[in-house]
């Protein structure tokens, strides 16, 4: 798998919960951001990749409507590529098992966050 294509999903995944959360806030659970503030977590993964001196740490606030147009998703990409050349190229077995750490770090968080949380309710 390309590094673009693995930081792709990433991003996929992080907004998926925040279209989840943003459903799940409308129909009146006000606190779920505070409570799972891990999920911030999810898009910090891509920077196992990607390079924080290059796009600074906040790349992913540009994915607004990036997953529901393709051409948008392309121009993204492309954006990314021509700032970061080497996201064409393969994972390395490096690249593969610290994004999986810190993936599942993340996934650890939520889980405990969630039990937790549903103890209490």
């Amino acid at each position: 798998m390309k590094k673009i294509d693995a930081v792709m999903k990433v991003f996929k995944v992080d907004n998926d919960f925040f279209d989840l959360f943003e459903d799940l806030f409308d129909e009146g659970l006000t606190s779920i951001y505070e409570t799972f503030v891990c999920l911030e977590e999810v898009k910090r993964c891509a920077y196992v990749l990607l390079d924080p001196e290059v796009f600074g740490s906040n790349l992913s606030d540009n994915l607004q409507d990036v997953f529901e147009d393709e051409e948008e998703y392309n121009e993204f990409v492309l954006h990314i590529l021509a700032n970061q050349p080497d996201m064409n190229e393969e994972m390395d077995e490096n690249d593969i098992l610290e994004l999986c750490m810190n993936l599942a770090d993340v996934e650890s968080e939520r889980y405990n966050t969630y039990s937790k949380w549903d103890d209490m309710v």
